[in-house]
């Protein structure tokens, strides 16, 4: 993980570095990504990098932990005030699409989906993403909350998580649309109510 130096830089230039890193990673994996790129982009010597990061692999290893811990933000700011799965799924979407905003406003990259893509591409990224990415203890917050909402309480772990990837999968292409800025905001929540509303209730009652 980074070392102090690291944290007590500007904010700005913590982003810099950050956007850099996401850039090269999510261009080339963590086999061929080149630290020159990296510190080209960021505006940094390469000294600098070496006094924040132990290598490359430290670095990654940081980017990966901050999008984890910002997905699982994301997901644990809906349980509050969700009364079921669709009603959780429904804010959680809307969640992911306001940070994709914002952060497009800031310039910065959100929930990264090119740089997972790009580590899955060879044998050792893969395998350096499946060791470093580890999402055991969400899945057990998740549980744990749904197990507390009447509606799901005779639900066990495995049909809670299946139910909860089919009704993210019927949001994955509205998403990626709104990514790409092929469809509106607004358009992506209606399209994924609709898709919510089938699985919910069948077509018979749309």
């Amino acid at each position: 993980m980074p070392k102090d130096l690291f944290f007590s830089l500007k904010e700005a230039k913590k982003k810099k570095i950050i956007n850099a890193g996401v850039k090269e990673f999510s261009r080339a994996g963590l086999e061929n990504a080149s630290i020159k790129n990296i510190v080209e982009e960021a505006g940094v010597a390469r000294g600098s990098f070496y006094a924040y990061f132990e290598d490359k692999e430290d670095f990654l290893l940081y980017l990966l932990e901050k999008v984890k811990t910002d997905i699982e933000n994301i997901h644990l700011k809906t349980f509050k005030d969700a009364t079921n799965i669709f009603d959780f799924l429904k804010k959680e979407f809307i969640e992911r699409l306001n940070y994709v905003e914002k952060c497009n406003n800031e310039d910065c990259k959100p929930l990264p989906m090119k740089l997972f893509h790009t580590l899955s591409k060879t044998k050792s990224d893969r395998e350096f993403l499946v060791k470093n990415f580890n999402r055991d203890n969400f899945e057990k917050t998740i549980i744990n909350n749904f197990k507390d909402i009447n509606n799901f309480k005779d639900l066990n772990k495995e049909q809670i998580l299946y139910l909860m990837q089919m009704l993210k999968d019927a949001g994955k292409g509205t998403f990626k649309k709104f990514i790409k800025k092929e469809t509106t905001k607004e358009q992506a929540i209606r399209g994924f109510e609709f898709k919510l509303n089938i699985i919910k209730n069948g077509l018979k009652n749309i």
